[in-house]
């Protein structure tokens, strides 16, 4: 009887683990966000690895674009931004860490800029 539940419990659990929700492969803008690129030529990823940035978070000024991550000001460099229309409307941030350092891969300017 405890091997059947054993079974039965395994069975129930192992399809969640490797399930995949789903919550960027079904949106109209998926093929959009993964041939998005820098001025650089470099892919910025997909929306899955690039973060919403409210207004409050990013902006322009004199010196070009800013964005605040973790509570660190980041400034834009003209390379790192992505020049298509901006379909999603919001801000958007590619950030990595090197070196111990968050960077910006890419930032596309939302569209109340």
């Amino acid at each position: 009887m405890r091997a059947i539940l054993g079974l039965l419990l395994a069975c129930w659990i192992v399809p969640t683990l490797a399930r995949d929700d789903g919550r960027y492969a079904q949106s109209p803008f998926k093929q959009w966000f993964e041939n998005l690129q820098n001025q650089n030529g470099v892919n910025c990823c997909s929306g899955a690895d690039g973060f919403r940035v409210e207004d409050p978070d990013w902006g322009i000024d004199e010196a070009g674009y800013w964005v605040r991550l973790d509570g660190a000001l980041h400034r834009i460099e003209p390379q790192f931004l992505v020049k298509d229309r901006n379909r999603v409307g919001y801000a958007i941030v590619w950030p990595y860490v090197a070196d111990g350092k968050t960077l910006v891969r890419c930032f596309m300017p939302g569209a109340t800029s």
